[in-house]
């Protein structure tokens, strides 16, 4: 009779293991805190990058007739004679940056904006001059006087003022082009610059060539 009371009595009973893990599912508000294995983590794993967004397309062609527009130039200068180290500094230049934004390396990230962003403002500025000089030459050719030289005699200057005033501007908007389009969310994603742990895209480098990131705002590195 005692054995009969005791089985049912057990029956009566909740499950151990059901109401154990019930107490220590998440989704219950009474349950007891977890300690979680990765607390206080300071390095995430790099993660995936996922395909080239649109804007480091653009950036990445932009880039490209920066280069081509650059090393023609060079060209041109040689041809006439004339020095052309920066020219071809500024094409080896390029070269590095193209083939870094191309693997999608943080460092071509960062001194792609700041070189760019430079050269953008300069040659803004330098057109802005460039133009009101040119055309002040194009419409009064007399201020060039007798000790022109022979190959701006022969020339008219209105159209070389034009050719050379489109070429700059163009020059021009390649570089706000890649300033801007490597400044998007979607181009700082895909350069792993935006913090795994926290979304912040104030990243600055771990190491000396960038190839890992430390977040300024919870310190994660990746």
């Amino acid at each position: 009779m005692a054995k009969e009371a005791l089985a049912s009595a057990e029956q009566l009973l909740p499950d151990r293991g059901a109401a154990v893990s019930q107490f220590n599912d998440p989704s219950n508000p009474f349950a007891a805190p977890v300690a979680s294995s990765t607390a206080g983590a300071t390095e995430l794993p790099p993660g995936e990058r996922g395909p080239m967004p649109t804007s480091v397309i653009v950036a990445l062609v932009a880039t490209g007739l920066m280069v081509l527009l650059s090393a023609i130039g060079s060209v041109g200068q040689l041809a006439a004679g004339e020095p052309a180290i920066g020219s071809l500094i500024s094409v080896v230049i390029g070269i590095l940056i193209l083939l870094g934004i191309a693997k999608g390396h943080r460092l071509a990230h960062q001194w792609g904006r700041i070189l760019v962003g430079i050269g953008a403002v300069l040659y803004t500025l330098g057109a802005g001059f460039g133009v009101v000089g040119v055309m002040m030459i194009a419409n009064n050719p007399e201020i060039l006087g007798a000790d022109a030289p022979p190959e701006l005699q022969n020339i008219d200057l209105r159209t070389a003022a034009m050719v050379g005033i489109a070429f700059l501007f163009g020059f021009v908007l390649l570089l706000w082009t890649i300033f801007f389009s490597l400044g998007t969310k979607s181009a700082r994603r895909y350069f792993r610059l935006v913090c795994p742990s926290c979304g912040n895209t104030k990243v600055k480098a771990n190491d000396f060539f960038f190839n890992r990131g430390k977040c300024k705002r919870c310190g994660v590195v990746w």
